[in-house]
This record gives C-alpha cells, sequence and structure tokens, in this order.
C-alpha cells in the first residue's frame, strides 16, 4: 500500500496519506486525561448573567435574565480591541506592531452545563445555527470578516466547559481567507466554474468520500485530509456567504452535523475538534468563485516534528477509510438517556 502526496484543491496545501501507519481507527487516539467541569463556578450558567455583557439571545426573559435558550455575550477576554479602524504600523522596520481591532463574542448553546451538541434535540441545535446566522449577519455589517467556530476538549483549545461557540469579527481578511479566495478566483477564470461544486459534483460521482447528503447538503471527508476523519459539509446551492442559509438549509445543515459528531462520539468516546464556518464576500468575483462550508477536524492524531517544520500534514488515515467508517448505518443510541446518565458522573 503506497502513500500519496496529495493536494488540497482550495488552499493548495499538500498533505502527505500515509496509508500503512493507522491499521486500525483505535491507533490514532491519544491517551487524554478525562474532560472536567465546574458547573458551580461557570459563568455561563442561569443565574450568572450577571457576570457578562449580553448581547443577543433566543428564547424568553429580558437581557441579563434566566430564561434563555440560546444566548450571545460579549467575550471577557477578547482577542481584539473593539476599534472601528485598523491603527498604522509602529516600531521598527523589522519589528512591526499594532493593536487588533475586531470584536470577540460567546454564543452559549444552552443552559443546561453538560449538555454537549451531541446530546441536543434537532430543534435544539437548529437554534444554534440560527443564531450563527443571524450573529453573522449582524457583524459583518460592521467588520471585514466573521469567524465563527468551536473549539471542544483539550486540544482543540477548549477553555470553559459549559457548551459555547466563539464568534470573532475582525476588520481585515485572514491570510488564509485570502489565499483561498485567490486560489478559487484563479480556478474560476481557468475553468468557468466554481472549484467547489465541481469538487461536491467529482465527489458525488466517485462516492468513496462521501459520508452524507440529503436535499441540501453533501458531506465529505476531504481529498487531502489534514486529519483522520475529517470531514467538510458543503451546501449544494451554490452560495458564497453563510447568511444567505435559509431556514430549510438550517434544518438540513443540523441533521449531518450532529450525525457525524454523535458516531465520532460513539467511535473514540467523545474526541476532541474543532469545526469552523468558512465564509466568503457575495461580491463579484468570489460570488462566482466562492461557496461556502463548514469542516470538522478531529484530533485523534498529535502533530510531529515533520509537520512543525514543514507546515505541511501527515494524515495517518485516508478519507476513504475514515468516510467508509463514518457511512455506518445511524448508531441506535438513546441520546437524551445517554444525557441523563451523563448528568449523574
Amino acid at each position: 500500500m503506497l502513500n500519496e502526496l496529495r493536494q488540497d484543491p482550495f488552499t493548495k496545501r499538500w498533505v502527505i496519506i500515509a496509508k500503512g501507519r493507522a491499521k486500525r481507527p483505535k491507533d490514532v487516539r491519544p491517551h487524554l486525561p478525562p474532560k472536567t467541569t465546574e458547573q458551580q463556578t461557570c459563568v455561563l450558567c442561569p443565574g450568572q448573567e450577571h457576570q457578562s455583557k449580553e448581547i443577543f439571545r433566543i428564547g424568553k426573559g429580558k437581557p441579563g435574565t434566566p430564561g434563555w435558550e440560546v444566548r450571545g455575550v460579549l467575550n471577557k477576554a477578547p482577542y481584539f480591541e473593539t476599534k472601528k479602524h485598523q491603527e498604522p504600523f509602529s516600531g521598527r522596520e523589522i519589528f512591526k506592531k499594532a493593536i487588533p481591532a475586531g470584536t470577540a463574542e460567546v454564543l452559549v448553546e444552552t443552559p443546561h452545563h453538560k449538555k454537549e451538541l451531541v446530546f441536543l434535540s434537532g430543534q435544539e441545535l437548529e437554534k444554534v445555527l440560527l443564531a450563527y446566522q443571524i450573529r453573522y449577519e449582524a457583524l459583518k455589517q460592521k467588520w471585514g470578516e466573521v469567524s465563527i467556530f468551536r473549539n471542544h476538549g483539550f486540544l482543540a483549545g477548549q477553555s470553559l466547559a459549559h457548551p459555547h461557540t466563539q464568534i470573532l469579527a475582525t476588520l481585515n481578511r485572514s491570510p488564509e481567507n485570502k489565499k483561498e479566495e485567490l486560489n478559487s478566483i484563479e480556478y474560476f477564470y481557468g475553468h468557468d466554474s466554481c472549484v467547489y461544486c465541481d469538487v461536491i459534483t467529482a465527489e458525488l460521482a466517485k462516492k468513496e468520500c462521501v459520508v452524507f447528503q440529503n436535499n441540501s447538503f453533501v458531506a465529505v471527508c476531504p481529498w487531502a485530509s489534514q486529519k483522520p476523519y475529517e470531514v467538510i459539509i458543503f451546501p449544494r446551492r451554490h452560495a458564497p456567504n453563510f447568511d444567505s442559509i435559509t431556514m430549510a438549509e438550517i434544518r438540513d445543515l443540523a441533521t449531518p452535523l450532529q450525525e457525524i459528531l454523535q458516531k465520532m462520539y460513539t467511535f473514540f468516546g467523545d474526541p476532541d475538534y474543532n469545526f469552523y464556518i468558512r465564509s466568503f464576500s457575495p461580491v463579484a468575483p468570489l460570488s462566482s468563485s466562492t461557496h461556502w462550508y463548514l469542516r470538522i477536524i478531529f484530533h485523534l492524531s498529535i502533530a510531529g516534528g515533520y509537520e512543525a517544520s514543514s507546515s505541511s500534514f501527515v494524515n495517518p488515515m485516508p478519507p476513504e477509510e475514515a468516510a467508509k467508517i463514518l457511512r455506518r448505518g445511524k448508531n441506535k443510541v438513546n441520546w437524551q438517556q445517554l444525557y441523563k446518565n451523563f448528568q449523574k458522573d
């Protein structure tokens, strides 16, 4: 079984698919200490609303009071200074510096301290995704780039145990976004088509890496996956910007997102992961060349010296094999009962 060097069609980044390094899924699972919770001192739990500045809620009650179902607050340890303009760089030519301009929010997904996404009902998860759309649409009016991401577990950078998503907005586009935009424009002018749409069509044709599909979305283990069991969920409808998502699409997005997370929870016992939404400008030429998506990255392997020194990735799990495992029939876990048992621990 030969290893392969594969190129990501969106970022042009190269990934080594080391097929012989993971004969079984368990081979890529690190041993980590169990996750802990501190519910008694949690600043995101109901009754502690006074400890954060509320900016948004779905549910009942006035700002700063209980009754909410999903709640958005300002991050008490933000990445940025809330300014409407980016100050010029200062300092010597080699050592440049500036104050980062932007805003940071925390979206509290549920009032329940231990109710992770895998335990939410379909309607509860739909409200979380609706909150993503509402906050994205509001923030993009003021800022140049809006990033929505979720950190779950120590290896993913999670700091607070209460289930939450982070939303950052900045004046400037990130280098990774810019690179992806330029690559998509180059592809569009060379092929007169969207690279994301073409990838979706190709993946559906060969079927090997398709994990899930419904009327609105296609989930695949990407051709050049950086990590084992990495998944991208693409909307079938060509749309560059996430805030264009419809209520029907929100319902259809909740299904594959939760099913994939639940299967991985069943296979690996609540693995650490990040997911983020990549969204682009709806202005031409990006309106034709780009396509928003949600990417899930599970931390089942740890980067070594080669990855650190080369900025390349070595993935011991071929995406074709990962997709085959994730396509297995729906698990028969009673998630509501499991959550009740989880609360007792």
